[in-house]
């Protein structure tokens, strides 16, 4: 019996030793690659974080930058069709109406109000009216230079 009663106060002395040397040994680093630091400098200017969570003003700045990227994005991908919108209200003054074109009769230069217009290229614009159905437009041949004709679909 006292072999027995001295093994099992071995055993219990021994995982009481091995617990408390297993919690006194500090974790393991955290990598840096994959923790948030604290200070990041950006084309925003710098940004914090405390224990990975964006100060106010780093939110602020990041949510600013983001609507920013939209406001640009709406911009550019309206000003295309705010520009065709120009271009034929421009005609429309003029006197060109909707199913007609208007063929430039001298090339470009560098005196032409176009922002990229090419020297050597014959310029043909115009707007095709779309509210009574869909249009059919029949483009001359190259040998015989016969002019166009726009033909509705309903006809």
């Amino acid at each position: 019996m006292k072999a027995t009663s001295l093994t099992l106060s071995l055993i219990v002395v021994s995982v009481l030793t091995l617990g408390h040397e297993t919690a006194a040994q500090t974790p393991p680093a955290i990598p840096p690659q994959i923790s948030t630091p604290d200070k990041v400098e950006t084309r925003l200017g710098i940004l914090e974080f405390k224990d990975g969570v964006p100060s106010k003003a780093t939110l602020d700045k990041v949510y600013d930058n983001l609507d920013a990227t939209y406001a640009y994005r709406a911009f550019m991908d309206n000003m295309r069709g705010v520009s065709i919108h120009a271009l034929r209200k421009g005609m429309r003054e003029i006197g060109v109406k909707d199913n007609e074109v208007l063929v430039f009769s001298e090339l470009m230069d560098a005196k032409s109000l176009f922002l990229t217009a090419n020297a050597d290229t014959i310029y043909v614009m115009g707007a095709l009216d779309l509210t009574h159905g869909p249009v059919v437009l029949e483009a001359p041949q190259v040998s015989g230079c016969r002019a166009g004709r726009l033909v509705p679909l309903d006809r």
